[in-house]
């Protein structure tokens, strides 16, 4: 094996109430991380349409069910936006929302994408952020950026993956149109095949081992 203790294993969910019950009833040693980004419904299916299905409220019994039933903390991820849900008033509400919980939170400096709608909060604001947090016994920690200087950050390999996955299948469609513009059938079918390779690389993500 891995030689890896279940305890240094971490499996994150996006917030996926049942699932989050069946992994209790497993009783593994593994850390379950929740990525929570925000304190409301409104700021949070903004920035994850899961809690479409699964709300804030529902969401948060469920975590509460998984310590009593396992006894084990859980550490929620919390991406800092600026502007969106990295001011004062959010971390308040983050303090009341997680109140008398076993857990950990991990505040996230988000990483910038090219046309994202999301930037990366001030160095202030997130030290700030933590602060009020440990100030209010909630324990908090700053994950420690690596490579976003060069976009290999959490987030920016995917992005840019997807976005030369599709600059090689328009390529690919404009090759194979120009080859084969007396076969429109046949070049659909090879398009069709070529398209499927190019989908099927998968993107790379580096900086966080949490991709459930």
């Amino acid at each position: 094996g891995l030689n890896i203790g279940a305890r240094h294993i971490s499996i994150s969910t996006s917030g996926l109430v049942p699932r989050i019950y069946d992994l209790a009833k497993e009783n593994i040693q593994c850390t379950l991380s929740v990525s929570l980004h925000a304190t409301n419904d409104e700021k949070r299916s903004a920035m994850m349409p899961v809690n479409n299905s699964y709300h804030i409220k529902e969401l948060m019994q469920a975590c509460k069910d998984y310590i009593s039933m396992t006894n084990k903390r859980i550490s929620f991820e919390y991406a800092l936006a600026k502007d969106n849900n990295d001011n004062l008033q959010d971390a308040q509400e983050l303090v009341k929302l997680l109140r008398g919980m076993l857990c950990h939170v991990n505040l996230i400096p988000i990483n910038k994408i090219e046309n994202g709608k999301f930037t990366k909060s001030s160095n202030e604001n997130i030290i700030k952020f933590r602060d009020y947090l440990n100030d209010h016994g909630i324990v908090a920690t700053i994950r420690r950026e690596l490579g976003s200087d060069i976009d290999a950050a959490c987030g920016q390999l995917r992005r840019k993956n997807l976005k030369e996955t599709k600059e090689q299948i328009f390529a690919t469609t404009i090759h194979i149109s120009n080859i084969l513009k007396s076969n429109e059938m046949s070049a659909i079918c090879i398009l069709y095949k070529k398209q499927q390779e190019l989908v099927a690389t998968p993107a790379i993500v580096v900086g966080s081992p949490y991709n459930i």
